[in-house]
């Protein structure tokens, strides 16, 4: 019986443990100041992406779609886009962690030609 409890005990506060250092590097995080220096590979694929694809601002056109396939926020006028050789939209934002993320790097240059992105419907 004493040998039972013990064992329930130890796993209960192991469980409690890992969510606690789980919370722990979680408010870690979200300190100012805590992001990781980026990796140089991911800066230069960002200046690609800005010289391949410049950012604009937002600009309604009744042809094009009214929000971002990415984050599924609707376009607001003067906000920073860029617009793919597929003529898609994106928030520039969006469109740049998409294209650094590892679905981005391995997948398809688009958000809307990845079938993943569609079934989610959100990226981050």
């Amino acid at each position: 019986m004493i040998p039972t409890i013990f064992s329930e005990l130890y796993t209960v506060a192991l469980f409690f443990s890992s969510l606690l250092l789980l919370k722990f590097r979680v408010l870690l995080r979200s300190l100012p100041g805590s992001d990781p220096p980026a990796d140089r590979s991911d800066q230069n694929r960002v200046s690609s992406i800005e010289a391949n694809f410049p950012a604009a601002p937002y600009c309604s056109d009744p042809k094009s779609a009214a929000e971002c396939a990415v984050c599924l926020s609707d376009f607001h006028k003067g906000e920073s886009v860029r617009k793919l050789d597929c003529k898609h939209v994106f928030h520039r934002d969006c469109l740049d962690r998409w294209l650094t993320s590892p679905a981005g790097l391995e997948g398809s240059s688009c958000p809307v030609a990845d079938p993943e992105i569609l079934h989610r419907g959100v990226l981050f």
